[in-house]
């Protein structure tokens, strides 16, 4: 049973939006310009991290001599055109979320592995960049998710406890971020987002009228 949190913390691609499929591309793109092969099975263990963690582990998995940012740039730019070309709207059901927990004063942030750059593009295309007054992204962590520094930073910001707030979350490691941050955790079961194990969370949705539902009853 939910609880009346203060606050919502919402992951970026998966939650918002269905970006995960397009960072596949993005990557498969940058994969093909390195001259490797990544199975997916170990593209899927990427989600939810950062492009500074996600590179660094294929640099190395991969013995690629190319220095890290020079990959993380052109990977960038890969990104960054996948993203420009696509018609990209909110996950359903995700925006009446978002106006039902402002209806009740309801504290809302996003926190996300993707870079600052990536994460205005999205919730501008989305239309959703002004609802949120709260934004955490990679560029504010020195450690991404799993770990659940981003997590309380994003607690501090919004000025709440980890115990006031609440995670939602589609990815294996986001999960495990939020439970290490001692932060309850909604799993976003979304099969875009590739196999991901989300038991560890303390409910289970496929859809977002399902928590609106949720928390109306706790209301």
């Amino acid at each position: 049973m939910l609880k009346p949190y203060k606050g919502y913390i919402f992951d970026m691609d998966g939650v918002l939006a269905n970006t995960e499929p397009l960072h596949f591309i993005a990557e498969n793109k940058t994969y093909d310009q390195l001259s490797i092969k990544v199975p997916a099975k170990e593209q899927e263990s990427f989600v939810g991290t950062s492009q500074k963690q996600l590179w660094q582990t294929i640099k190395d998995n991969y013995n690629i001599k190319l220095d890290l940012d020079k990959i993380i740039s052109m990977h960038m730019q890969n990104l960054s055109k996948v993203l420009m070309e696509s018609e990209l709207s909110c996950i359903s059901g995700v925006d009446d979320l978002i106006l039902t927990l402002q209806k009740d004063n309801v504290n809302i942030a996003v926190a996300s592995s993707s870079t600052r750059q990536i994460v205005n593009m999205t919730l501008k295309k989305i239309n959703l960049l002004e609802k949120f007054s709260t934004i955490v992204s990679s560029d504010d962590v020195k450690i991404s998710k799993p770990n659940p520094e981003i997590f309380l930073i994003t607690c501090e910001k919004m000025k709440l406890k980890t115990s006031e707030v609440i995670v939602i979350e589609d990815s294996k490691n986001g999960v495990a971020a939020s439970k290490a941050a001692g932060i309850d955790c909604i799993g976003f079961i979304n099969k875009n987002s590739g196999n991901q194990d989300l038991s560890k969370a303390n409910f289970l949705i496929d859809n977002f009228k399902q928590l609106i539902d949720m928390y109306k009853n706790e209301k």
